[in-house]
């Protein structure tokens, strides 16, 4: 069985994140632990609920608190990150193609209320 590293994106917020996968299913997520105190469970459960939400947005499937901390579930995203995308100097056919991909992504969050706090609290 091939190790998959979880995407560094995800150890953002300071917790941590391993991949695993159901073998039956071949289906891979990512589990992600953070501080209970760094997460809005009000915010979290609305984005569970969130099931046509904006293309690009890696879907979350479970929020668990364990101890003092959550344990987020996640799809394990495809494609090369954004920040691989952007290793070195890039093309104006690259460039063009990430920003074209982020104003869909902005447009689409029209269709939703969704807002951009993402799931820390202010």
């Amino acid at each position: 069985m091939e190790k998959v590293l979880a995407p560094s994106g995800f150890r953002f917020m300071g917790g941590d994140a391993c991949v695993i996968e159901d073998l039956t299913s071949q289906r891979k997520r990512v589990l992600v632990a953070l501080p209970e105190l760094a997460v809005d469970m009000n915010q979290t459960h609305w984005l569970i609920k969130l099931r046509n939400g904006p293309k690009p947005l890696v879907r979350l499937w479970s929020a668990e608190p364990h101890h003092d901390a959550v344990i987020l579930e996640f799809d394990l995203p495809r494609g090369e990150s954004v920040a691989q995308q952007c290793k070195g100097s890039i093309g104006e056919r690259k460039a063009c193609k990430l920003c074209r991909e982020l104003v869909e992504f902005l447009t689409g969050l029209q269709s939703t209320s969704f807002h951009l706090s993402g799931l820390l609290d202010e």
